[in-house]
């Protein structure tokens, strides 16, 4: 977690003031505002990718700091274009158990199964060799390098182009999160005011989320008084708990991925959310993750096109309640069934890395990695 504060954004209203008409140029004068809109969708398109605009957003790397993670915890945010094929199987766990035993290749499958990225491994690893490439490189040439995107020349030709630009740019990029602290930021820094719902020109269209969440995220929404007594309301979590020096306390209504739902919840224009989550947990996720507390604020959530507004969770036992409930949480707390009756999304279940079985293999060798 970290308390740093939010970048400012630009001021939007100052820039509009001192913003020429650029009435000399054909492009401004020739061109109606429709086509210079679909210009500026083509020059956002990745032509190496499927023609859209993917970009994570991240904690800054700074070239100084190298892969210190602690270090570049206070440096702001930062984009990193993303290579992943969304539609890809997640191989990670079938290529770890086949490595063999104490390779390179088994080490490097290990920190793929580990790494908050996730299925978005493979653009960490490409953004911690850039970062290793720039560090090597002059000054000068790693401005260059930083400024070789696909939007920048068109954001700062001229005031009058960013303030065109810079909506669509948004409209037609696919932000990617894989912290939930970095996403609340992000998103607070775009979220309509409640009191002046269109005070932004900035609206976000389409959100990808794909969280490992930590063991103290989902304990904060775990039933614990219901466990302890059933039937008894848990529906506000556990109590409040402190978190370092001057850092709070979080609970179900104040933590990083509360805050990202209340984001999402107030985005006037969404076009596509998917919400991929597991968990580090070396225990089942059914025993320990109530999906239905974790995930109720995503309940306000609206986007257009339910079809279009995915929660990919892991599969569940395929037991009858009654062999379940001894050994997990009771089946009201996840979404199946009547629980996902009138919910603004759509479930879809997949496997997961064993994590149990990964932590043992990692120390005690390939027999705990069998079925």
């Amino acid at each position: 977690m970290t308390n740093a504060k939010p970048a400012p954004k630009p001021d939007h209203e100052a820039i509009l003031a001192t913003a020429d008409a650029q009435a000399q140029s054909p492009f401004f004068s020739l061109l109606p505002a429709e086509l210079r809109q679909l210009i500026y969708i083509e020059t956002w398109r990745d032509p190496a990718g499927d023609g859209t605009l993917r970009q994570h957003i991240t904690r800054r790397r700074p070239i100084e700091s190298g892969n210190d993670t602690n270090s570049s915890r206070s440096s702001g945010l930062a984009h990193a274009a993303c290579i992943t094929d969304p539609a890809a199987l997640d191989l990670r766990y079938f290529k770890f158990q086949r490595a063999d035993p104490g390779s390179l290749e088994k080490a490097a499958w290990l920190q793929r199964l580990k790494t908050d990225w996730s299925l978005h491994w493979a653009c960490e690893e490409a953004l911690i060799d850039r970062t290793a490439v720039a560090r090597e490189l002059s000054a000068r040439d790693a401005r260059k390098q930083k400024h070789a995107t696909p939007f920048l020349p068109v954001l700062t030709t001229c005031k009058r182009m960013y303030l065109e630009a810079l909506p669509s740019l948004y409209q037609n990029t696919t932000f990617i999160f894989n912290d939930t602290a970095e996403a609340a930021e992000f998103l607070a820094m775009y979220t309509p005011s409640p009191s002046s719902p269109s005070s932004s020109p900035i609206t976000l269209r389409s959100i990808e989320m794909y969280m490992r969440a930590s063991n103290l995220l989902t304990e904060l929404y775990y039933p614990y008084a219901e466990m302890a007594a059933p039937g008894v309301d848990s529906s506000e979590g556990p109590s409040p708990i402190y978190v370092g020096a001057g850092a709070g306390r979080l609970s179900m209504a104040n933590n990083p991925w509360a805050r990202a739902c209340e984001s999402l919840a107030r985005q006037p224009d969404l076009r596509s959310l998917y919400v991929w989550f597991d968990t580090r947990d070396l225990r089942a996720w059914w025993k320990r993750v109530s999906e239905t507390n974790l995930f109720a604020r995503l309940r306000e959530v609206h986007v257009k096109d339910r079809r279009r507004f995915i929660l990919a969770l892991p599969t569940l036992p395929e037991h009858t309640a009654a062999e379940w409930m001894p050994f997990g949480l009771p089946p009201h707390h996840f979404l199946v069934g009547d629980e996902l009756e009138g919910a603004p999304f759509v479930v879809v279940r997949g496997e997961r890395p064993n994590n149990w079985r990964v932590h043992m293999g990692d120390r005690f060798g390939d027999m705990f990695l069998r079925a």
